[in-house]
């Protein structure tokens, strides 16, 4: 486990990789080749689970909606 800062906990935390129900699917469809992917999650805050230095996917969503929405006003 790495200890790094977490702007949202705003104190020094652990960080790890979060493997849950959707990755253990993906692994039995796939035959096991999922497994090669596992490396290349992104560690995240054993407290909050935000990974450090992206924004949060609430963030990314309403940033998404809002630009969505000013596209197709007319």
């Amino acid at each position: 486990m790495k200890v790094l800062y977490c702007p949202v906990c705003e104190k020094p935390t652990g960080h790890q990789r979060k493997l849950g129900f959707g990755t253990l699917f993906a692994i039995i469809l796939t035959l096991g080749w999922w497994l090669l992917a596992i490396p290349f999650y992104p560690k995240r805050c054993s407290i909050c689970g935000q990974t450090p230095g992206l924004p949060s996917a609430f963030c990314i969503f309403i940033f998404t909606f809002a630009s969505a929405n000013t596209l197709f006003d007319f």
